[in-house]
C-alpha cells in the first residue's frame, strides 16, 4: 500500500516537473499591472476570437522587453486556464483595484490572438 502511494506521488511530481519545464522554456516575462477589464469570449469567431478564451485590457498598458506583443491586451487560450483558477485570481485583483504580477508569453502555442501575449502565471 505505502509503496503504491510513493509510486503515485513520484509519477505526479515527475509530471509536474515536465509540465513546468515546458512552460518555463517559453519566451516569457513578468509584468506587474492593473486590470481595466476582463472578458470571456462566449461565441467563437467574433473578431477572430475562440469561445472560452480570456481577454484582459491592461490599465495604462505595460512595457514588455522580452516579449513582442500588444501593450494593452492579453488574450489567453481557454486551454491554458481550463479550471479558471487564474481567472478567479485576476477577477479578485480587478475587483480590489490592486496590481497583480503576471508571467506572460508571446509563444504561439499559448497565445489566443495574433499580436497579443498570453497569461501563463498569476502571482498574488
Amino acid at each position: 500500500m505505502i509503496k503504491n502511494v510513493k509510486n503515485v506521488l513520484l509519477i505526479a511530481v515527475m509530471g509536474f516537473a515536465a509540465a513546468w519545464t515546458s512552460v518555463a522554456s517559453a519566451n516569457s516575462e513578468y509584468v506587474t499591472v492593473k486590470i481595466e477589464t476582463i472578458a470571456i469570449v462566449a461565441i467563437g469567431s467574433v473578431g477572430g476570437h475562440k469561445a472560452g478564451n480570456m481577454e484582459l485590457k491592461i490599465k495604462g498598458g505595460f512595457s514588455p522587453a522580452a516579449v513582442n506583443c500588444s501593450h494593452d491586451y492579453l488574450t489567453t487560450l481557454k486551454t491554458v486556464d481550463p479550471d479558471r483558477v487564474m481567472l478567479s485570481l485576476l477577477r479578485d485583483a480587478h475587483n480590489l483595484d490592486r496590481e497583480v504580477t503576471l508571467a506572460i508569453s508571446d509563444d504561439s502555442k499559448y497565445t489566443a490572438f495574433s499580436g497579443r501575449c498570453s497569461v501563463l502565471t498569476v502571482v498574488e
